[in-house]
């Protein structure tokens, strides 16, 4: 028997065990393993890439609503100083300040909550790109080693004739179970950021809903309170306007009274000169021509009636001239009013104006940015 019978070797290839079509069999499996694995790893990349894009919508959509609001607050604070000009009674009549001041309170709420929740959603979108760079780089090694699993079972299937190599171990090599738990975990992973980001960006949805709510909510009341204190100062700019007028027409017709009375004062004291002046003359007559006669008595008469006359004046001329004092204070008392209800009115125009010239977009309007990931399309893949 030929040495080499002995030794088990023959030249009939059908004689050497069925190792060869085992292995290609073996090799088949682990390409079909392999392209299933890649399929899910390109679904979960593909899951995670639309959920990437969707973050960054929300986080344009909420930057763009805190910066209209952050431009609105200004506005306000621009009104909240405006009426803080109004005097304090006016603050306790038009109580608009205080719905102003409630509308500048939920702003600034808005703004701080809106700052947080961006952070947050910039946190969700960093870990989205961090476990996408792990898909991206286990579908390329699982590409690489379906490339490399196909070229063995062509070289097996076709048997060229090579010299046989020396097989070098590669370091970190694994065992089977380990690479199955790394592609569950790693799936997994994936699912489970996008599972929570979704659910952070609903809840984002519901809080920019909520603030719309209220902030409209808010708004409508301020425009109804802002529109209620124009009206009743209005109204009572046209009252104060009409008793202005009614006061300058008295004090008008006060002053010709006092004229009046004045004049026919002044009157009688030079008719009592006059009569005076008679008396005295005619009791410079001499001898028996200085006589109690008919000339000398009416002079008499006359100078007693018109000295009762002038005492009776007098207190009716300091009565008209209180009375003018008294609606001349009137007047600018009212004068006063005027111009405080005037500038309170003016203060409410103009937050009117300041209000309408910017009103904040509504919360949940999409504002979209031209950023690399934005600009993906939600159906496109990432391999090519």
């Amino acid at each position: 028997m030929n040495p080499k019978q002995k030794m088990g070797f023959t030249n009939d290839i059908s004689q050497i065990p069925a190792v060869i079509h085992h292995t290609k069999a073996h090799l088949g499996l682990r390409h079909t393993e392999l392209c299933q694995w890649r399929s899910k790893i390109e679904e979960c990349a593909s899951k995670v890439q639309q959920e990437t894009c969707q973050i960054v919508q929300m986080i344009d959509r909420a930057e763009s609503c805190l910066a209209q609001q952050q431009l609105y607050s200004g506005l306000l604070e621009d009104c909240v100083s405006l009426c803080n000009s109004i005097t304090v009674d006016q603050v306790k009549q038009h109580a608009t300040a205080a719905e102003i001041r409630k509308e500048q309170a939920l702003g600034t709420e808005t703004r701080d909550s809106l700052q947080k929740q961006i952070l947050a959603l910039k946190d969700k979108l960093n870990s989205l790109k961090n476990v996408h760079c792990h898909l991206l780089s286990d579908h390329q090694d699982k590409t690489d080693a379906i490339r490399l699993t196909s070229k063995c079972i062509t070289i097996i299937s076709t048997a060229p004739a090579i010299p046989p190599s020396a097989v070098k171990n590669q370091p970190g090599q694994v065992s089977y179970d380990h690479w199955l738990n790394h592609c569950n975990q790693l799936r997994m992973w994936a699912e489970k950021q996008v599972q929570e980001a979704s659910s952070f960006r609903a809840n984002m949805r519901f809080t920019l809903s909520h603030f719309k709510v209220a902030h409209d909510c808010r708004r409508q009341q301020v425009d109804a309170a802002l529109r209620k204190s124009v009206h009743n100062l209005k109204k009572e700019e046209i009252n104060l306007l009409w008793e202005r007028d009614n006061l300058q027409k008295e004090i008008a017709n006060r002053k010709k009274s006092v004229q009046n009375i004045s004049n026919q004062m002044q009157n009688c004291y030079t008719k009592l000169h006059q009569a005076s002046h008679c008396l005295n003359l005619l009791n410079y007559r001499p001898g028996k021509e200085l006589c109690m006669d008919q000339p000398f008595v009416s002079l008499t008469h006359e100078k007693g009636d018109l000295t009762n006359l002038a005492i009776g004046i007098r207190p009716f001329l300091n009565r008209s001239q209180q009375n003018l004092e008294l609606t001349k204070c009137h007047l600018r008392t009212v004068e006063d009013k005027l111009a405080k209800t005037t500038h309170a009115l003016d203060i409410m125009y103009r937050c009117q104006n300041r209000r309408h010239s910017l009103q904040p977009q509504h919360l949940t309007t999409a504002v979209m940015i031209n950023r690399p990931w934005a600009g993906m399309a939600l159906g496109s893949s990432f391999f090519h």
